[in-house]
C-alpha cells in the first residue's frame, strides 16, 4: 500500500469523525500499516467507519486487519478473483502483459501458468479444472497473508515474448472488473514494484491537487468492501 492511497483513505476516516489529522502521527502509523494490502486496508477502514462510534485507535485498525476470513468468505473471494481473471482474459487477450490491482490474482496466475498467454490459451474444455486449481491456489496464498516478497509483479504476454526491445513494452494494470485501468512502461513499473508499496494506478485521479472525495463511495465503492 503506497502512502498516497493510505493518506487518502485516512483523511476520509478523520473527516467522518470531525477530527483534524495529525501529519506526524499519520506518517508514523503508515510505517506500521504499509505492509497490508490496499484492499484489506479499505475493508478495515470501511468497517470501522460504519461501526465505531469514536475515531479508531491504531490498535483497533490492526485488530480488524488481522482478522482471518472465514472459509466461506475466502471461497467467495477466490471465486470472484477467478471471474475477474477470466473476464480480463476475454477482454484483454494474450498479447498484452498485465498486472492485476489485486496482487493475489497476479501471483496465483504466476504460480499456475508462469505467464499471461499460457492462461489465455488454456483450453475451454479444461475450464472446470482450471477454476478449481485457481480457487485452491488463491486461497492458499491468501491464508499466508501479505507476501514478504512479490514473486510475480506482472504476467508476460505475447507482445513481450516477441519483443526485441523490452524497454518499449507496457504493463497494463487490470482493475477489479477485468478492465484496463492504465499502462506504464516496463522499466518504471518494475522500479515501483516492491509488493504492497509498488505503484497502484488511480484511474480517477483528479488533476486538481487539493480536491478531496466528498462521499465514502468515492473511495470504497458502493458495496465492494461491505
Amino acid at each position: 500500500m503506497n502512502f498516497e492511497k493510505y493518506l487518502e483513505i485516512m483523511l476520509v476516516l478523520y473527516a467522518n469523525y470531525d477530527k483534524e489529522p495529525n501529519s506526524e502521527l499519520l506518517k508514523a502509523h503508515y510505517e506500521i500499516l504499509k505492509k497490508y494490502d490496499l484492499d484489506s486496508f479499505k475493508r478495515a477502514i470501511y468497517k470501522l467507519i460504519t461501526t465505531a462510534k469514536f475515531l479508531p485507535r491504531l490498535s483497533e485498525i490492526i485488530d480488524i486487519l488481522e482478522q482471518r476470513l472465514s472459509d466461506s468468505e475466502l471461497e467467495s473471494e477466490a471465486i470472484r478473483a477467478y471471474l475477474i481473471a477470466d473476464i480480463a482474459r476475454n477482454r484483454q487477450g494474450a498479447y498484452k502483459s498485465v498486472s492485476f490491482l489485486n496482487d493475489y490474482i497476479t501471483e496465483t496466475l504466476g504460480v499456475l501458468y508462469k505467464n499471461w498467454y499460457n492462461f489465455c490459451n488454456e483450453l475451454e474444455s479444461k475450464r472446470d479444472i482450471e477454476r478449481l486449481n485457481f480457487v485452491n491456489t488463491y486461497k492458499a496464498l491468501r491464508r499466508k497473508g501479505d507476501f514478504t516478497e512479490l514473486t510475480t509483479p506482472y504476467l508476460i504476454g505475447l507482445e513481450m515474448q516477441n519483443a526485441l526491445n523490452k524497454y518499449e513494452i507496457n504493463i497494463y494494470l487490470i482493475d477489479n472488473q477485468g478492465e484496463t485501468m492504465d499502462k506504464q512502461p516496463l522499466i518504471p513499473f518494475m522500479q515501483n514494484s516492491a509488493h504492497s508499496n509498488r505503484l497502484k494506478f488511480d484511474p480517477q485521479k483528479d488533476n486538481e491537487p487539493n480536491k478531496e472525495p466528498k462521499k465514502l463511495s468515492d473511495i470504497f465503492g458502493d458495496s465492494e468492501f461491505k
